[in-house]
């Protein structure tokens, strides 16, 4: 099976990547605890986001293996 899109592509991706960047947008504005943990925040959400897509991605393709695996039984 071939990936349909690149993992950076997917819409969860985005939306914690664009959180992330305004983040850190404000942290450079004014650098203060409370942005700093904010930013911090951002970057682990945006690294859960891509988990998820990654655990997907190869929950489907067990999913596939398997099913292959059910047809060629003799």
């Amino acid at each position: 099976m071939i990936r349909k899109t690149r993992h950076s592509e997917d819409p969860r991706v985005a939306k914690a990547r664009h959180e992330l960047n305004n983040t850190y947008d404000q942290y450079k504005e004014n650098t203060t605890e409370v942005n700093r943990q904010e930013y911090s925040q951002a970057k682990k959400k945006l690294k859960a986001a891509y988990i998820t897509v990654e655990e997907e991605e190869l929950s489907s393709k067990i999913g596939e293996v398997e099913k292959a695996h059910l047809n060629c039984k003799h």
